[in-house]
């Protein structure tokens, strides 16, 4: 086994696949990537809202075309918006 590693630690992919590992592990890649999860789901109703109440305001984009665009969000974010934009009175 020694000498297996001893001719492994000399090969290129070795050493690419432990920089790769070392990195993952000693940069927080995971607990990186859960942060910005967690803040990206937390950021995506409020900039919903603030853009809608937006929209409220200006004459530039008319409910309907609001709503055709509804159509390639999730359906539960849909029913949502919908009731939203329904009562913008535009």
């Amino acid at each position: 086994m020694k000498e297996f590693l001893k001719k492994a630690i000399k090969k290129k992919p070795f050493i690419f696949l432990d920089q790769i590992i070392y990195r993952f592990t000693d940069h927080l890649v995971i607990g990186s990537a859960a942060e910005l999860t967690y803040f990206l789901v937390l950021s995506i109703f409020p900039f919903l809202i603030a853009l809608l109440n937006i929209i409220s305001f200006t004459s530039l984009v008319k409910a309907e075309f609001i709503l055709d665009i509804m159509r390639y969000v999730p359906s539960d974010i849909e029913s949502i918006i919908e009731n939203f934009v329904n009562n913008l009175n535009v």
